[in-house]
């Protein structure tokens, strides 16, 4: 949700999690600003309210995490693919195990495996 006033946009969800003083800096001679800025900090003082927005949090950042840490795992598994498509290439050259190790990052283990 946004308010546009002149060439300033203010995104009034994110300023939920501002502080006092953050408020303070945004609504300044702004009267809807500070209307909302009233409203923001009523509900803060509300336990209900205030536990409700660290659970959303909480969830946010776990999702955050976990999609970071699966992006990173396919990175890695599409990285050790691409290796050992260009091993099994290099084989095929004929360039030695430990060349294709050195080059590759893989084990000769797992060059021996290719061929």
């Amino acid at each position: 949700m946004c308010y546009n006033k002149g060439n300033q946009e203010y995104k009034l969800l994110a300023a939920l999690s501002c502080n006092e003083e953050e408020l303070d800096n945004l609504s300044k001679n702004d009267k809807l600003l500070e209307k909302f800025k009233g409203e923001v900090m009523r509900m803060n003082k509300n336990r209900k309210f205030a536990n409700f927005m660290d659970q959303e949090e909480e969830a946010r950042k776990l999702h955050n995490t976990l999609m970071a840490e699966a992006t990173m795992k396919g990175v890695e598994q599409g990285e050790n693919k691409r290796n050992m498509e260009i091993a099994l290439n290099m084989l095929n050259l004929g360039v030695d195990i430990e060349t294709i190790a050195k080059s590759t990052g893989l084990s000769q283990k797992e060059i021996k495996g290719l061929q």
